[in-house]
């Protein structure tokens, strides 16, 4: 992957980025570890908590990332079955 240490992560649903919190607090005591975490919804309107539709990036874009992290209940199930088919 040409972003070899950035992970891409979803934000499921309306949650308002309670995982967003978790991750950032994970980074804040683990300062060394090596990956970075970046949200998927950051990518198209880094100011909102609200549903967010990706109509602006391409596959080859999103492929780029280590890996992709998706949590239960995202309000996309495509969501997980186009990443699947881009083997990430």
């Amino acid at each position: 992957p040409v972003r070899a240490t950035e992970v891409l992560v979803s934000r499921p649903g309306t949650s308002g980025g309670w995982q967003e919190c978790v991750l950032r607090r994970f980074l804040d005591e683990n300062p060394e570890y090596p990956l970075q975490f970046v949200q998927f919804t950051d990518l198209l309107n880094p100011h909102t908590t609200k549903e967010v539709y990706n109509t602006s990036l391409s596959y080859s874009e999103l492929a780029q990332y280590r890996a992709v992290v998706g949590f239960p209940y995202d309000t996309s199930l495509m969501f997980f079955w186009e990443f699947y088919s881009m083997n990430m």
